[in-house]
């Protein structure tokens, strides 16, 4: 069966043209309407506005109304059977219950819920809700909410091996800066002198003067940290060449994975991951997982120098990660709607 779907997202990591062609690899025909809200507005831009004297709760307002406008006019001349929101906490319960007229609303959590209080009032709206967080899928099923789990994919079109290329990195890192995973990359810069360490996100943006300062003289910290985002064509390039690929969770993030994780694997890079129960049930020995940040060097440690041991365990993640693909994962989205 052909659906017609609209997909509310944010603008963050590409991701929007990614469930693009995960709908379309289904059978379906798809239009987005990104958001602009919320985390993915640059804070200097807000820092900006409110110098200048503009109210930014009503900045907010005004442009929730427009984006919450401009989705049930796509709506009302695409006529969609499903709604497909990505963590679209921007979606008004007025708009959610003008949606649900004429079509099944799907929510997708890509982010715990312990981050979006603000969603709570509006979740029952939904038909289904699927999250990466085996815990949010417990609270949600104990308030009578349809929930099921699903962990983080990849988009094949985005991360795949490249042959015959030289992993020229020791360990590396993509994401966003973090405190707590600074502190992390911070001390391993200190206790691995004699690794190339790459490390790529906004660790010390120009409106934090100091940090930048200190960032520019530092010669240790300049070598280790890009100090900016990437494209997912570098990133891909990225796990390529490393020998290591960290992959340190928010600390919100405690029973399941990311889409971090099997994009990492698929392109046949060797991971460390912090541990939880979830990836401990799906990938047991699979894959290496550390508990502590003692535990966490250590690993690097043994595994730099192990080049045998590492491929060995990179291929077999490669092997398990294959069929975590985002077309998958939509494949089953649309079945369990199917059954509404």
């Amino acid at each position: 069966m052909k659906h017609k779907v609209l997909l509310t997202c944010s603008d963050f990591r590409w991701y929007g043209e990614s469930y693009k062609r995960s709908f379309e690899k289904n059978n379906s025909e798809i239009i987005i309407c990104q958001s602009h809200l919320g985390p993915q507005e640059k804070e200097y831009y807000k820092r900006l506005k409110a110098y200048l004297g503009f109210s930014m709760k009503k900045d907010r307002y005004n442009k929730k109304k427009i984006f919450n406008q401009l989705v049930l006019s796509k709506a009302e001349f695409f006529k969609p059977d499903i709604i497909y929101s990505v963590l679209s906490f921007d979606l008004e319960r007025e708009t959610l219950c003008k949606l649900k007229k004429n079509a099944k609303l799907v929510l997708f959590l890509s982010d715990s819920l312990e981050l979006y209080p603000e969603s709570e009032n509006n979740l029952d709206l939904f038909d289904l809700v699927f999250s990466y967080e085996m815990r949010d899928v417990k609270a949600l099923r104990r308030r009578g909410i349809k929930a099921f789990p699903q962990m983080g994919a990849y988009d094949e079109a985005q991360y795949f091996k490249i042959d015959n290329i030289e992993r020229d990195i020791d360990v590396s890192l993509v994401g966003k800066m973090y405190n707590e995973r600074k502190v992390i990359l911070e001390r391993l810069v200190n206790d691995l002198p004699d690794l190339k360490l790459k490390f790529y996100g906004e660790y010390a943006p120009k409106r934090k003067p100091l940090s930048y300062i200190k960032w520019l003289t530092s010669k240790k910290m300049q070598q280790a940290f890009a100090n900016k985002n990437i494209h997912y064509t570098e990133t891909n390039l990225i796990y390529n060449r490393s020998k290591i690929v960290l992959n340190i969770n928010c600390l919100q993030s405690q029973s399941g994975w990311s889409s971090r994780l099997p994009e990492i694997s698929c392109t046949g890079a060797f991971q460390i991951v912090d541990k939880n129960p979830e990836i401990e049930r799906e990938f047991g020995d699979d894959l290496i997982m550390y508990s502590s940040y003692d535990d966490l060097l250590s690993k690097i440690r043994f595994y730099i120098n192990n080049n045998g041991e590492r491929e060995r365990l990179a291929l077999s993640t490669y092997k398990h990660v294959k069929d975590m693909t985002l077309t998958n994962n939509i494949k089953i989205v649309i079945e369990e709607t199917e059954k509404i």
